[in-house]
């Protein structure tokens, strides 16, 4: 039997006696770690109503599922769930870069250098690493 397809069986048994929350999340990280997209969305959407169930603040699973589908190239719906977590999570350098990627993803060269400017303003006093980064990216979105 394929590696992969052991340790999901493992981890799909898993889920009965074990933290589903923390079971989920493995699952995520393998799918994600093989580009396995829908597999790993499938994933995070149960972990999403695993975390809500419990009543539990869902901005990182939100961030996690707009990650993924930015990774997937499906970049109308990584706007719309990174969206989400920024509303749950706030202004943060990783949501808006990644909402950047996203909208230059769909082609939409305004919306991503807006993000850019704002990555660009949370970063440029406290992580000069970061900012040289932010330039960069906005240097490339022409």
């Amino acid at each position: 039997m394929d590696d992969d397809l052991l340790a999901e069986s493992h981890l799909v048994r898993a889920l009965a006696v074990a933290d589903a929350r923390a079971v989920l999340a493995d699952l995520v990280d393998l799918f994600s770690r093989g580009a396995q997209w829908h597999r790993a969305l499938d994933a995070a959407f149960e972990l999403l109503s695993e975390v809500r169930r419990r009543g539990e603040p869902a901005g990182e699973t939100l961030l996690l599922i707009g990650e993924i589908m930015l990774r997937a190239s499906r970049f109308p719906a990584a706007v719309i769930y990174l969206d989400r977590a920024e509303q749950a999570l706030g202004s943060r350098l990783d949501l808006a870069v990644a909402l950047a990627r996203a909208h230059q993803g769909m082609g939409s060269a305004g919306p991503a250098r807006r993000h850019l400017h704002r990555a660009l303003a949370m970063a440029v006093d406290v992580d000069d690493d970061a900012a040289a980064h932010v330039r960069a990216l906005l240097r490339s979105t022409g």
